[in-house]
């Protein structure tokens, strides 16, 4: 009796513990990119980011739904983000101050610019915490908290995630909708499968990449239900969360549909052929672009991890480390693709600016 209660103590010791860590590693994260916030830099595209923000709140006070698409990527979440910002500053200047002021004012710019970044860096903290939770689902606390670890401390990603940017979004919209699959896979809960729609809408409606995500899960899906003879439900719940989540974030799809998806298509075909970047490799060596930005902007510690994990996993890792692996190898071998079909395509088309 006395070894059980010693034993049942111990372990609500390691379980507070536990959390404790997670706390720990969730404040790592939420600190070092919430201070200073709009005193500090402003990237090179964001003062575009918040025309395109401004222009979509004004779209949607005028009932103008049809002009709430703005760009191609087409960046719809950052634009409400951004918008949410601008309406926020202005109910508190209408209410507390007795001149309005916007972006366009030079002192003023910090104040929405750092209330922006704030906004989407407590998104990006939201992510987070699913990808914690999943993570430890699927692997276990020590993964979880160290991958919660380099999460938080990575300088690069600390550096990328103050930006009012699509980057960060993106890839953490991405990265929880690969997740919750793989947990559906695990415990066939249909609510996993939502949940990964959702973040694939919400990614792609961030920046169109995050398609290559939202096929890749639909495939994921497609297997499973085709190997364990599970019907066509579960695909139908995911598309329809999908089309679900991308219809009600994005005005113009409510009066326009097909018009935005022919601009949001020729548009990013267009971009990938115009696109400049790399061009001072040869053709042939543009295939190692996106390898080489990774090389540039990683850590050797990141490097040599990645590296060792990849051969790990390929002897000894598990079906969900296999796949999660397949998958980032997958888009580097997409982008390298791109790199070719800018650099071969002769065509000139107009600007889409």
């Amino acid at each position: 009796m006395i070894l059980e209660k010693n034993f049942l103590a111990n372990k609500s010791v390691i379980s507070i513990s536990k959390k404790v860590l997670y706390l720990v590693v969730l404040i790592a994260f939420l600190v070092p990119r919430i201070l200073t916030l709009g005193i500090d830099m402003s990237n090179s595209d964001a003062l575009r980011w918040h025309d395109r923000s401004e222009n979509f709140l004004n779209a949607l006070k005028r009932g103008d739904f049809k002009s709430t698409y703005q760009r191609y990527h087409p960046g719809v979440i950052l634009m409400w983000i951004g918008a949410t910002a601008s309406q926020v500053l202005l109910w508190t200047q209408q209410n507390f101050s007795s001149e309005i002021k916007t972006y366009g004012n030079a002192d003023f710019y910090p104040v929405m610019h750092g209330l922006s970044k704030i906004l989407v860096v407590l998104v990006l903290f939201v992510c987070l915490s699913l990808q914690l939770f999943f993570i430890r689902e699927l692997f276990g606390d020590r993964i979880a908290l160290l991958y919660g670890f380099f999460v938080a401390v990575e300088p690069y990603l600390v550096g990328i995630n103050r930006w009012f940017h699509l980057s960060s979004l993106e890839a953490f919209f991405a990265f929880v909708s690969i997740l919750s699959v793989l947990e559906f896979l695990k415990t066939r809960k249909s609510i996993f499968i939502v949940i990964s729609a959702i973040f694939s809408g919400l990614g792609v409606l961030t920046k169109m990449t995050v398609f290559i995500t939202a096929c890749f899960v639909t495939l994921l899906i497609v297997y499973e239900c085709v190997r364990k003879k599970l019907g066509l439900q579960y695909i139908l719940i995911y598309v329809f969360a999908f089309i679900f989540t991308f219809f009600i974030f994005f005005p113009a799809l409510w009066v326009d549909p097909l018009g935005v998806a022919s601009k949001m298509y020729n548009a990013l075909f267009n971009a990938v052929v115009l696109d400049p970047r790399g061009d001072l490799l040869s053709t042939y060596a543009k295939v190692f672009y996106y390898p080489l930005v990774f090389l540039f902007k990683s850590s050797p510690l990141l490097v040599i991890s990645s590296l060792y994990s990849m051969v790990v996993i390929l002897k000894k890792g598990k079906f969900a480390e296999k796949i999660v692996l397949l998958y980032i190898l997958r888009l580097f071998y997409l982008f390298c693709l791109l790199r070719i079909k800018k650099s071969t395509d002769t065509s000139s088309p107009s600007s889409y600016q």
